[in-house]
């Protein structure tokens, strides 16, 4: 039985990063929505566009955001980033971005925070992107405290 609530959000990926995905999420060992692959609006150049990207909602898993961060590290995705609040289906969800953008030989692997900006604290205008370090982690309420 699959994790994944929605599989068919997944058979477009690229072959050796949706193994990736679904090892991720088997290790987790929780339930995960797709909220976002090749569909949706995305910036111009989004590596979801070429199937190389994923946003995931965990529903059910009790640990923290930064926790899926912790664990998406050690499957080794290029590209990772928090999604504290993102929109989906009408409803915020923690979430995680997971890509395998082609890198150059010494780039770095991007990380980031992904923070949504309203207009009149209403209308979502765009996200705001942040470095993931731990200044961003506890100014945006990722985690509580860092201690360095």
């Amino acid at each position: 039985m699959s994790l994944i609530i929605n599989p068919d959000k997944i058979q477009k990926l690229d072959a050796s990063f949706k193994k990736r995905v679904e090892a991720f999420v088997t290790y987790l060992n929780a339930k995960a929505i797709i909220a976002y692959s090749n569909d949706g609006s995305h910036t111009r150049n989004s590596f979801h566009y070429e199937n190389l990207a994923i946003d995931i909602i965990f529903p059910d898993y009790k640990g923290s955001l930064f926790s899926l961060y912790l664990i998406a590290e050690r499957f080794g995705f290029n590209g990772i980033g928090l999604y504290p609040k993102l929109k989906f289906e009408g409803k915020n969800f923690p979430a995680i971005h997971l890509d395998e953008r082609k890198l150059g030989d010494l780039e770095q692997r991007p990380r980031w925070i992904a923070i949504p900006e309203y207009r009149n604290d209403v209308q979502k205008i765009r996200n705001a992107y942040y470095p993931l370090n731990p200044h961003n982690l506890v100014k945006h309420k990722i985690l509580t405290k860092v201690e360095l």
